[in-house]
């Protein structure tokens, strides 16, 4: 009977013991490999950088001149903004060596690697000297017809300028659209040359390689 009460004390202080155990995993790593990893990223396209000259308002209507143009903006696939830098002068030598200086892609590419907000970019950007005035108009198709047909149009406030000399005008409106830039001088005796940069930031995917290590996972009773 004793022997009997014995057996049963040893096996309950055997289960109580066991229930009192846990298990622990320890986390070790073998060996590293690398694997790709897509990430989206901002890239600027430069659209166009050109030179023109526009005849005065009188030129334009006596001698059949031009006093506007009008230039096309193909914006690529998933464009978040474009920008636009402008200058304008009567001296054609002035507004070629601004036109040389121009990299509106290299500092807004500087400016994105800072990974600053992008519509703080416009008064961080460089300015470029202007003499002469002329206005600058962001319009769609339809309204642009009608700019150069004199009549009345339409455009997007916002992304415009009258009266401009130079600088650097971002834009956000209406990405997905073919848009148009008119220009026009206004200046009744004298006509302008003008110079442009237009440049588009796309967002795009890529592919990066990633180094990670292998985890080993190894559990036991404490």
């Amino acid at each position: 009977m004793k022997n009997g009460i014995i057996f049963l004390f040893l096996i309950s202080s055997i289960g109580c013991f066991s229930q009192k155990q846990k298990r622990k995993i320890d986390t070790t790593y073998a060996y590293q490999t690398t694997q790709l990893q897509k990430i989206e990223v901002l890239e600027t396209q430069t659209l166009q950088t050109d030179k023109f000259y526009i005849n005065s308002t009188s030129n334009a209507l006596i001698k059949g001149g031009k006093n506007r143009v009008v230039l096309p903006v193909h914006l690529p696939e998933n464009t978040q903004e474009w920008y636009y830098r402008f200058t304008a002068s009567r001296n054609e030598v002035e507004v070629q060596n601004t036109l040389n200086t121009f990299d509106l892609a290299g500092e807004l590419t500087t400016y994105i690697k800072t990974k600053n907000p992008l519509q703080k970019a416009v008064n961080n950007l460089t300015t470029p000297p202007g003499a002469n005035i002329c206005d600058v108009y962001v319009f769609n198709e339809a309204n642009a017809k009608l700019f150069k047909e004199k009549e009345v149009f339409d455009y997007v406030l916002s992304a415009s300028r009258e009266n401009y000399k130079s600088g650097v005008v971002a834009v956000k409106e209406k990405i997905n659209t073919l848009l148009f830039i008119g220009l026009r001088n206004t200046d009744n005796l004298h006509g302008i040359h003008v110079a442009i940069e237009i440049v588009a930031v796309v967002k795009t995917t890529q592919q990066i390689e990633e180094t990670i290590r292998i985890p080993v996972y190894t559990s036991y009773l404490e």
